[in-house]
């Protein structure tokens, strides 16, 4: 499993704020994923990113040009799993 940390990047317009139609700016990025997420203590999309990448990641195709294939059955990472709590 890749580690995904949250790093400094030029301001961009997080990828779930967007999603909602937020125009919400960040500087932090995954290190791995390369998404732009903020990561506030009311609005932590950096975690609710991965929590759902985690569990379903045939979704990542939606956010970002994957550089790795992904398929419907892909299950989630065990890594993963005892990371995120639900």
């Amino acid at each position: 499993m890749d580690l995904h940390f949250p790093i400094k990047s030029t301001r961009r317009r997080c990828t779930l704020c967007s999603r909602n139609r937020v125009q919400k700016r960040t500087s932090i990025q995954c290190s791995e994923c390369k998404v732009a997420l903020c990561s506030e203590k009311q609005n932590n999309c950096f975690q609710l990113y991965h929590q759902l990448i985690c569990v379903y990641p045939w979704l990542q195709s939606r956010f970002v040009k994957p550089d790795k294939k992904h398929n419907d059955n892909d299950k989630p990472d065990k890594q993963c799993a005892d990371v995120y709590s639900f």
